[in-house]
């Protein structure tokens, strides 16, 4: 049997080896809490430098928003603003046979000014219905017909020439406004301000000639 001396010195020596697991167990401890610190301030740096990029990413974005606006809003003040319409030479046409299968010609204009800030071209087409038209006196006479014009801005109002040239035995004849086509200019820029032209339809779009009934050779104007 352990004598009692024995038994004290293995008490200091439980109680030492206590000691010494209770201090490591401590700074085990603190050290944990020193790490978890460490990273809820890195965590905090990431929260912080997060929120800044956020904020420089939004302010980028609405920068770069208003330049395209301004941009925009610059484009739309210089467009070209175009009004446009039709107008016959005279209120009257005489079908008249200048050779077989070659009825007289009657001339009528497009008529157009541009107000806006920038010159544009356009390729304006016109088409026909119980007759042909032409951009030309002579010819060629179709169905429909093309003139590229130059519209220079701040300008009044200037007129193409068409033809036109009736169907035998119609008692009716008709010329319409079908569309204008931009026709891109060499200088880019200048492209997009005219693809963004506003077009007004001022008065006659279409010009229609009806049979006199006492004379089939006569057409009269219908306004």
């Amino acid at each position: 049997m352990p004598s009692p001396r024995r038994n004290k010195e293995r008490l200091q020596e439980i109680e030492k080896e206590l000691s010494t697991i209770e201090a490591e167990t401590r700074k085990a401890v603190s050290d944990i809490h020193g790490e978890i610190s460490v990273l809820k301030e890195r965590i905090d740096k990431l929260h912080k430098r997060r929120w800044r990029t956020n904020l420089s990413l939004l302010i980028n974005l609405v920068t770069i928003v208003s330049l395209i606006a301004g941009l925009y809003f610059q484009v739309w003040l210089n467009r070209p603003v175009v009004d446009y319409q039709l107008t016959a030479l005279g209120y009257s046409y005489s079908l008249i046979q200048v050779t077989p299968f070659n009825p007289s010609t009657q001339p009528f204009h497009f008529d157009a000014q541009n107000t806006g800030q920038t010159d544009i071209i356009l390729d304006v087409t016109i088409a026909a219905i119980n007759c042909t038209v032409s951009a030309s006196e002579n010819g060629p006479f179709r169905t429909n017909a093309t003139s590229r014009d130059f519209i220079q801005a701040r300008t009044s109002w200037t007129s193409w020439s068409f033809y036109v040239k009736a169907n035998m035995d119609v008692t009716s004849f008709k010329v319409y406004f079908l569309n204008a086509t931009l026709v891109d200019s060499p200088d880019y820029l200048t492209t997009i301000v005219d693809s963004q032209a506003t077009y007004n339809a001022i008065n006659m779009q279409a010009l229609t000639w009806v049979r006199d009934p006492s004379y089939p050779s006569l057409y009269s104007l219908q306004t």
